[in-house]
């Protein structure tokens, strides 16, 4: 099974939450950067990252990493760290709220959320 399939099946979401992230002046910049980490088996990550626009375009972008090193997922919070501001530990429920709430936000205008989603949510979470 390639990764795309592996992900749209639902089988990503069902691994262990390694770890979430999201910027840390994100109220502030009405930007919020989030990561939703999973552990495979044999200790590689898969990655769900969501860029929303909490102040009017709700999802903005997203991707997924799939079965990475987690030295790559280092590397690349290493890099927005610089960029975004520095990347800290949030909670599941509150990474879930932001990025479903931010979607709802923008659905009340007409701005559906990026066409990725129908994969990268499959790596986060189903609605709660």
């Amino acid at each position: 099974m390639n990764d795309k399939n592996y992900v749209k099946s639902g089988r990503a979401r069902k691994l262990p939450i390694y770890d979430c992230l999201i910027n840390e002046n994100w109220e502030e910049t009405g930007l919020a950067h989030i990561f939703v980490v999973r552990e495979h088996v044999n200790g590689n990550l898969t990655v769900g990252a969501f860029l929303i626009d909490i102040l009017c375009v709700g999802l903005k972008d997203t991707f997924y990493r799939f079965n990475i090193a987690p030295w790559e997922f280092d590397e690349i919070i290493e890099v927005l760290d610089g960029i975004t501001g520095k990347m800290v530990t949030c909670d599941y429920n509150q990474a879930h709220n932001i990025v479903y709430g931010g979607i709802e936000f923008a659905n009340e205008f007409g701005i559906p959320p990026a066409k990725k989603f129908e994969i990268t949510r499959m790596t986060k979470m189903c609605r709660l």
